[in-house]
């Protein structure tokens, strides 16, 4: 467009006459020419009715979008790692971007346009993250290779693509060599890992655990697995009484007569979430067990009880 619009400006054109200026200078000269001018006046919203929806519409391809973005992102980054280790940059990477950025035209993303741009968003979507996870994988692969992961147990590396370290818990499997019955996970420096073991398959040998991982922004970390012949203990920052219920984040007490929740307090920021006058008002109120669940769940949402 821009480069049209230059040659629209060169001397040798004759029609239009096309010059480059700011919304400033173009409001300033059109407000010489309005007293002769007939400019329409529009009154109310400035809202093309043919674009309700677009928010909300062919929602399916504005989540393809999103998520071929992250796959897109997540490449090019891991493939930049990949170059510290000499790999060549993918050839493709430029041309996998614009064909994810092709589908942010005005009439694919909002959900403006006709039934066949969204088959074909979709079919070009697929290839962008065909092409993505290649590039990812591929320089998984040779980040991988550089780790020591020899250290006579089963290694596990979990990548972390954001710009901030982050700290989750993640599912994960482990092929052990010989039968077990329990496992032992620690991390690359040797430090015990929080797991928990969820199954172990008596025939493949297979220990499928829940693991409490952290790893760096932009960079990795190995944990390594053994088997072990008695559980490991388990440290666990859950607390629970009668009426409480609390971790290292959030401290909940519930009313025993109305199993109502009478307090939320935030251990973080110090706050409490449920006002006093709410308070007072929940732990008066008793519910007869022998109505309706409906009109149950209908007195409860009445006083501000909060279900699950």
């Amino acid at each position: 467009m821009l480069d049209h619009a230059d040659q629209l400006r060169a001397p040798g054109t004759v029609y239009p006459n096309l010059k480059f200026s700011l919304a400033s200078e173009f409001f300033s000269d059109l407000e010489k020419k309005v007293p002769s001018m007939q400019v329409p006046t529009w009154d109310g919203e400035l809202y093309f009715q043919y674009h309700r929806g677009v928010f909300t519409t062919q929602a399916e391809t504005k989540g393809r979008i999103r998520r071929s973005e992250e796959n897109v992102l997540n490449a090019e980054k891991f493939a930049s790692l990949a170059t510290l280790y000499e790999r060549p940059y993918p050839q493709n990477m430029e041309e996998t971007w614009k064909n994810l950025l092709f589908d942010h035209f005005h009439d694919i993303m909002p959900g403006s346009g006709i039934a066949v741009n969204y088959l074909d968003a979709k079919r070009n979507l697929e290839d962008v993250d065909r092409a993505a996870n290649d590039i990812t994988q591929g320089s998984l692969k040779e980040i991988a290779a550089h780790i020591d992961t020899q250290r006579n147990r089963i290694p596990i590396i979990l990548f972390n693509s954001l710009s901030w370290p982050r700290t989750g818990v993640t599912e994960l499997e482990a092929q052990l060599p010989g039968p077990a019955s329990q496992i032992e996970v620690v991390d690359s420096s040797g430090k015990p890992a929080e797991f928990q073991l969820l199954s172990m398959d008596p025939e493949t040998h297979r220990a499928r655990f829940l693991l409490l991982a952290s790893t760096p922004s932009l960079g990795y970390q190995t944990y390594l697995v053994r088997a072990t012949a008695k559980a490991m203990p388990v440290h666990s920052m859950l607390k629970a009484s009668a009426d409480t219920l609390e971790n290292e984040f959030v401290r909940v007490k519930i009313d025993p007569q109305s199993g109502c929740m009478t307090s939320l307090f935030d251990k973080r920021s110090g706050t409490e979430s449920v006002a006093p006058a709410e308070n007072r008002y929940r732990r008066t109120k008793v519910y007869n067990v022998r109505q309706s669940p409906t009109d149950l769940r209908r007195r409860a949402a009445a006083v501000g009880c909060m279900e699950h």
